[in-house]
């Protein structure tokens, strides 16, 4: 059984980033899940196309009108206000400031910028047919700077250990969800071991869950509070594909 502050499901540019924000603080111990052997495995690596970055005669604004536009009506607009506005800066200072991404550049040296799909201005930079593979190795390759970052490799998650789904007591069914780790499949003995937040006893534990791939519906929110006295522990036959549960989780989330 492992323990850390906090739990990154994925290594994607989502896991990466999150994992380098939150390992500022030496004291923090953060473990970084992937599937597969190589950590650069993800979404972000196979991404061919590029990144929104402010073009020549772009705004904010403008981004924002188009990211609605394009979603006819199912865009969140606060969402699409985030990215547009804060979405520049950080790729400036996290992928080509941190990272070093080598974005693709005009022959005067300044960023080359595309115009694709439904923006209305040439505001999308790449590197080549590749941007999500440059931008996976310039992020992996930053974890070395922090020793608080553990990555395991050929760890799959498999559930979330959540009260009062995993509790004994039918009556703690109708307590609020509280998650307190997760299985996970490790490779090549592949065990199920349980990922525990180490300040139980806190009546509110710095321990987040972010999903680079989320693997269960039921959690949606990242701070959760640890419930001490529920003693979960890691099994080789876990009882977590019952498909009664698996209706009640999913009427859960269609009910929020």
């Amino acid at each position: 059984m492992k323990t850390t502050g906090v739990l990154i499901i994925g290594s994607g540019i989502g896991g990466i980033a999150a994992a380098i924000q939150l390992a500022q603080n030496p004291q923090r111990k953060i473990i970084v899940l992937n599937r597969s052997p190589d950590v650069h495995e993800s979404n972000t690596f196979w991404a061919q196309g590029g990144i929104i970055r402010r073009g020549p005669g772009d705004s904010a604004g403008l981004l924002i009108q188009d990211i609605l536009a394009a979603g006819a009506g199912a865009s969140l607009p606060e969402s699409a206000r985030i990215l547009a506005e804060e979405g520049p800066r950080l790729l400036d200072d996290v992928l080509i400031g941190q990272a070093g991404v080598q974005f693709d550049h005009e022959s005067n040296g300044e960023l080359s910028y595309g115009q694709e799909a439904a923006h209305s201005r040439r505001r999308i930079v790449h590197v080549g047919d590749g941007t999500g593979a440059a931008i996976s190795r310039g992020l992996v390759a930053l974890l070395k700077n922090y020793p608080n970052i553990e990555v395991l490799p050929n760890a799959t998650a498999v559930d979330l250990i959540t009260y009062p789904h995993h509790s004994r007591d039918p009556l703690d069914n109708y307590r609020p969800i509280r998650c307190h780790g997760a299985y996970v499949l490790t490779a090549p003995a592949r065990p199920f071991i349980a990922l525990w937040p180490p300040s139980l006893f806190l009546p509110r534990a710095a321990w987040d869950v972010y999903f680079g791939i989320q693997p269960i519906l039921r959690v949606r929110a990242a701070m959760v509070l640890p419930w001490p006295r529920v003693p979960v522990r890691a099994s080789s036959t876990p009882n977590i594909f019952n498909s009664t549960r698996l209706r009640w989780r999913l009427q859960e989330r269609k009910a929020s």
